[in-house]
């Protein structure tokens, strides 16, 4: 993906992410979520493919969560 789309792509996330309380608490589980759920099958040989992935996601997720929060900057 292109930079630019890439940027447009956050754009929206974010959007859909701050839209109201109920959206960002749900967002907030859904990280809080994921990272348990990978951190159980972390140690399956099956995990270290999708490694990279999943933590390039929590990051972008947890970047959303900052500025969603107004803890951005």
């Amino acid at each position: 993906m292109a930079p630019v789309e890439l940027t447009r792509l956050l754009q929206r996330a974010h959007n859909a992410v701050v839209a109201d309380d109920e959206t960002k608490s749900r967002f907030l589980k859904a990280c809080t979520e994921l990272t348990k759920a990978f951190a159980l099958v972390s140690p399956h040989p099956e995990a270290a493919r999708i490694r990279v992935a999943v933590k390039r996601l929590l990051h972008r997720m947890a970047l959303l969560s900052l500025v969603s929060l107004g803890n951005w900057g």
